[in-house]
């Protein structure tokens, strides 16, 4: 199975044998998908846009869990499931924890530039 999202809303769920489409998922309130990531189980994914909420889904359209964070633009989850990273406008990296109910983030990481070619990173 193969994941896609980009501009319209909507993410869609591939068979890679035949080339079908099998479902398409339309929970993103803003028109473009900046990023999806399956989960370890391969049942869940999730996914992140203009929208400013980050959404976990099941393969059966059914939604688990919403974090709001700032508009994403890519987000990764680690290869055991427990963690994932976020990055947001205002180049803000966001750590969050999946095993905790908690929406907000474990850790954040900020990097701005104080002047043309020089940059300092901050952490919070």
């Amino acid at each position: 199975m193969l994941l896609t999202a980009g501009l319209g809303h909507c993410i869609r769920l591939w068979n890679t044998r035949d080339g079908s489409c099998i479902k398409s998922f339309m929970h993103h309130s803003l028109p473009v998908v900046a990023a999806i990531a399956w989960m370890p189980d391969s049942k869940r994914f999730i996914s992140g846009g203009q929208d400013r909420h980050i959404y976990m889904m099941g393969i059966d359209g059914q939604q688990i869990r919403t974090w709001p964070c700032p508009r994403v633009s890519d987000l990764i989850v680690s290869p055991d499931g427990k963690h994932m990273v976020v990055s947001c406008e205002e180049c803000v990296l966001k750590i969050y924890n999946l095993e905790s109910s908690s929406t907000e983030p474990e850790s954040m990481y900020v990097a701005s530039r104080q002047r043309a070619g020089e940059e300092r990173d901050q952490y919070r």
